[in-house]
C-alpha cells in the first residue's frame, strides 16, 4: 500500500473508511487526521491510502509510521462487522434501511400525536 500523506507532522487522531480493493471501481482509502493544537483545538487533514494491484500481497509497511504516530486510529470497516457469512451488516442492507425509516416515521408520528393528545385531549384521534 501506500500513503499521500506529506504533513511536517504525524497526526494525533486518525480516521480511516476503507473501500473495497476488489471492487469493479476500487477507490482509495479516505483518511482524516486530527492534530491537537497548542490552544486545544483541533485541525483537520486529509489524504488517502491506495490499495496495490488485487492480487498482489497486501503490505501495510507504508501505513504503519502514520498509524504508530497517532493516540488512536478508527477503521470503518463495515464487512468486518457483518454477521458470519453475510457480505454487510443488516442495517445497511436496503430492505433494512426502509424498514428503519418507517419506524424512525412511526415513532415520530406517534410522538407528535402524544403532544397533540397532551394540549388538546380527547379531541385527538
Amino acid at each position: 500500500m501506500r500513503t499521500t500523506f506529506n504533513a511536517a507532522r504525524h497526526a494525533d487522531y486518525l480516521g480511516a473508511d476503507p473501500s473495497d480493493r476488489y471492487a469493479k471501481s476500487c477507490r482509495p482509502i479516505e483518511v482524516c487526521g486530527l492534530s491537537l493544537q497548542a490552544d486545544g483545538s483541533l485541525s483537520a487533514e486529509f489524504w488517502q491510502w491506495l490499495w496495490p494491484t488485487p492480487g498482489t500481497p497486501l503490505d501495510v509497511g507504508a501505513l504503519l509510521a502514520e498509524i504508530n504516530a497517532a493516540r488512536a486510529t478508527l477503521v470503518d470497516g463495515p464487512q468486518a462487522l457483518a454477521s458470519p457469512g453475510m457480505p454487510m451488516r443488516v442495517a445497511e442492507r436496503p430492505r433494512a434501511c426502509e424498514e428503519i425509516e418507517r419506524r424512525r416515521e412511526a415513532v415520530s408520528r406517534c410522538s407528535r400525536q402524544g403532544a397533540l393528545r397532551k394540549k388538546w385531549g380527547s379531541l385527538v384521534s
